[in-house]
């Protein structure tokens, strides 16, 4: 089962009450829309939701952290939204996501370790968040499924650590740009034979470049990413 009601003018918060009436829905696509509220913790504790699309709309406060395991949903988008406050840790209880969209929202403080046992994902999209300065989260390296990895905009600072080459070896995009990232481009960069996109732009890097001459796929590519 499957409801799409995206691109309306629907506003108001969504209630508890809400699915109540349809315990076998698999895809809740509400994006678009004009809803407000936090973010409803019975969506994501939904038994048998797959894919929840909430983006754009005016969705604020902090991101759920009373959750509880979740094996079932694996595609959440809640880009261009107005959350806040830091990602909890209890995050990692989304066990099933494959997709994780929070891009273009206020959120602050630590990106938290725990993203980093989200082992299914292969879709991670943080950028245009205001987080607490720092280095690229090492616990990101864990992520050895993701293709596609934006973490542009979220205040990166110091060197490029080597293992984004040589443990996220099935990238396809890495976007970091827009931040203020220090130090040479490591050569395991070159490592990356099947990236279509490195976005780099933007940063105080320096240094020679690595080789990058076995990245035959740049540019063959059609990124999810926005």
């Amino acid at each position: 089962q499957a409801l799409y009601l995206e691109d309306n003018k629907f506003s108001d918060t969504i209630g508890e009450a809400f699915l109540d009436q349809m315990p076998s829905l698999e895809t809740l696509d509400l994006s678009d829309n004009e809803f407000e509220g936090e973010v409803p913790v019975h969506l994501l504790t939904h038994p048998t939701l797959t894919v929840m699309d909430l983006h754009d709309n005016s969705l604020g406060g902090p991101f759920p952290s009373s959750l509880e395991e979740n094996n079932k949903l694996e595609f959440l988008a809640l880009h261009d939204n107005f959350l806040t406050s830091e990602l909890p840790e209890e995050i990692r209880q989304l066990k099933a996501l494959k997709h994780l969209d929070l891009s273009s929202n206020d959120f602050g403080g630590d990106m938290p370790a725990t993203l980093g046992e989200m082992s299914n994902l292969r879709y991670l999209f943080l950028g245009d968040n205001p987080f607490t300065s720092g280095s690229i989260p090492d616990s990101l390296e864990q992520l050895t499924n993701l293709e596609e990895l934006s973490l542009k905009r979220t205040r990166r600072v110091e060197s490029i650590p080597d293992w984004l080459g040589t443990k996220l070896s099935n990238l396809l995009l890495l976007d970091i740009s827009n931040n203020i990232l220090t130090g040479q481009i490591p050569e395991s960069i070159g490592d990356l034979t099947g990236v279509a996109f490195l976005l780099f732009n933007h940063n105080t890097l320096s240094g020679d470049l690595p080789d990058l001459q076995r990245l035959s796929n740049v540019g063959t590519y059609s990124p999810l990413f926005h």
